[in-house]
């Protein structure tokens, strides 16, 4: 996972490398961008997100991650 560099090189990242920041999947990224979380724009004809859009996300998201807590059971004895 690339770290999200605290002031973007770019307005805009195509969907390819903003999912290697993110370290999500493509897929991922393309629902987060159609249903609200990333403000879609375009580059040269592709699909690409706002910095500012992806940084406000990848915050969240790693802020959500920490807090998560897997309880693992043993069932087998």
């Amino acid at each position: 996972m690339k770290t999200m560099p605290e002031k973007p090189t770019s307005n805009a990242y195509p969907i390819k490398e903003a999912a290697k920041i993110a370290g999500r999947s493509i897929t991922w990224l393309r629902q987060q961008r159609r249903f609200g979380s990333l403000v879609p724009t375009e580059i040269n004809g592709l699909q690409a997100v706002t910095a500012e859009s992806l940084h406000a996300l990848v915050t969240r998201d790693r802020a959500a991650r920490e807090l998560l807590i897997r309880l693992v059971i043993d069932n087998t004895k």
